[in-house]
């Protein structure tokens, strides 16, 4: 009786012995394992379905590019195990590659939950990789562990794991399998003393986010934290202030997680920009803590209530844009405005008082500093005589008069009093006047009417043309069909016969030859200028080709 007493006593301790270390498998969520780049194109890996297979690196065949993620649900590991092993099998496939490569590395990473260029980049992984696989062939398999990936998977004991694989190559590929015999891990563990239960730990560092203090509105901006520490494993999270701020976009790069803003039409003295990112484990949590203060400050423009055009004697509204109530303004103008009203505030009242160009200047004083604001391009009253340009060809039997005006306060051009022997065209406010025939000696008298809101001014001009009275010689009264004799670089304007308008030009021209231009058949007159000035012209007949 004691023989069987003492037998059953050695058989219960090595049955406690052999219950208390257990082993589990656990497989993948096969919804999302990885994410494919073809151009600016995400898409996410899933094995939910045959041939579940994914693959790592880049795709010859569809010109993408791969990476893998891994989530472990090991929940079910209690937080007081003791992890013996952990292994992870991976399962290459035959996918007949010509640029097959089986060297990966997997790392530690954040939950990655959608396909976008900021999480294809997490999948890149940094550091030091939890474990370096190595495949020889396609159709290989690999049961591989290291220390680190132990300590990975005691620290996600009760919580979910995630992985990330990169090729070492990005240019090579391997296609891997998904299916419960190609892709798992086997953990090992015992349970420990519970009579001390882990406590889980929350620490708290704070951090630098950097990025400008001082902003505009309707204007895009970046702010951005460097982690020096677990920051592929680092969830991201970021606080602004939605009524001032939109966010346009996040993403990583290495160690540095970077916001872009656009700030709302919306000025302020006092807004901020938080950083509340954090890395957990079973037993704790570390809350990397930034906070930036920032203010938005208007886009300070001066405009009217109109336009630029003042007509005497009339009043018109000048304001300061996307102004707030807490502003100072110091209004000035000069002698052809009178400020009415408006001294102090955004928006001010002036009249008209004598016709010409006038400007306002406007002192702005808003949180502390001043800005300058000058309103440059005012007209008062109706047109003057404008800046006129002059261009004559006084020596020649066949030439032109150009007259123009260049006066952005001047809504409309009429010219009068034009000779039958002349034609105008308007060219960017420019008027150009052509002689239809060869343009005599003697006075030409011409009138313009300019407008604006205002009313319209009529000016005169009595030009003078320095023409040659008579005919010409007879040998200009000669059509040629081409142009001889020139022996240096020239430049050459083809002019209509009949309307005088430039249809051709040409510099550096050494060989000139009518007939082999895009011109139609007919007469034309052919000036060159040769490099001395000296000005030829012909009359030449384009035949019909």
């Amino acid at each position: 009786m004691k023989k069987i007493l003492f037998c059953l006593i050695i058989f219960c301790i090595f049955a406690t012995n052999g219950w208390g270390q257990t082993s589990v498998r656990v497989y993948p969520k096969t919804s999302f394992v990885g994410i494919t780049k073809s151009t600016d194109t995400y898409n996410k890996q899933s094995i939910d379905k045959d041939p579940k297979t994914f693959f790592i690196g880049y795709d010859q065949s569809k010109n993408m590019w791969g990476r893998g993620y891994l989530e472990f649900d090991i929940s079910q590991i209690p937080a007081n195990a003791k992890i013996e092993s952990a292994t992870l099998q991976l399962t290459s496939k035959i996918d007949f590659s010509s640029n097959f490569n089986g060297k990966i590395q997997i790392y530690q990473c954040q939950p990655v939950s959608d396909a976008n260029e900021t999480l294809f980049y997490i999948l890149k992984g940094s550091g030091e990789p939890a474990l370096s696989p190595i495949l020889n062939k396609e159709g290989d398999g690999i049961s591989i562990t290291s220390e680190f990936f132990k300590a990975i998977v005691r620290d996600r004991r009760g919580m979910n794991m995630y992985l990330s694989i990169n090729h070492v190559d990005e240019s090579k590929k391997i296609k891997l399998g998904g299916s419960q015999n190609e892709l798992y891990i086997d953990i090992v563990y015992k349970l420990e003393d519970t009579t001390n239960p882990p406590t889980h730990v929350t620490y708290e560092k704070k951090i630098n986010i950097l990025g400008p203090t001082k902003l505009n509105i309707n204007s895009i901006v970046e702010f951005r934290v460097e982690l020096k520490d677990f920051y592929t494993m680092t969830v991201p999270k970021w606080i602004i202030d939605e009524k001032y701020f939109e966010i346009e976009s996040t993403r990583r790069e290495e160690n540095i997680h970077i916001i872009k803003l656009r700030t709302k039409n919306i000025p302020t003295k006092n807004t901020f920009i938080k950083y509340r990112g954090y890395y957990s484990t079973w037993t704790s949590t570390t809350y990397y803590n930034g906070y930036l203060e920032t203010s938005i400050t208007p886009s300070f423009t001066v405009r009217d209530d109109k336009e630029f055009i003042v007509c005497k004697d009339n009043d018109v509204m000048f304001s300061i844009g996307d102004i707030t109530s807490d502003v100072s303004v110091y209004w000035e103008t000069g002698h052809k405005m009178n400020l009415v009203s408006g001294q102090g505030t955004p928006n001010a009242i002036f009249t008209g008082l004598l016709d010409g160009r006038e400007s306002i200047k406007a002192t702005i004083t808003y949180d502390g500093q001043e800005y300058i604001l000058n309103h440059n391009k005012i007209w008062i009253g109706v047109p003057d005589r404008g800046t006129n340009v002059i261009d004559t060809k006084p020596n020649d039997y066949f030439s032109s008069i150009k007259i123009g005006y260049h006066d952005d306060y001047v809504e409309s051009h009429e010219w009068l009093n034009l000779p039958s022997l002349y034609t105008s065209q308007r060219r960017n406010a420019t008027m150009y006047i052509a002689s239809k025939h060869i343009i005599n000696a003697g006075g030409l008298n011409l009138a313009v009417d300019r407008t604006n809101k205002c009313g319209t001014t009529r000016f005169y001009w009595n030009l003078t043309v320095n023409g040659k009275s008579g005919e010409p010689p007879r040998e200009k009264s000669i059509i040629k069909t081409d142009i001889e004799n020139i022996s240096s670089p020239v430049s050459i304007r083809v002019f209509s016969f009949t309307t005088g308008l430039v249809l051709y030009q040409k510099k550096n021209v050494i060989d000139f030859n009518i007939q082999n231009t895009s011109l139609k058949e007919g007469i034309y007159i052919v000036e060159t200028t040769d490099a001395a000035g000296k000005v030829t012209t012909e009359k030449v007949q384009k035949n019909r080709q």
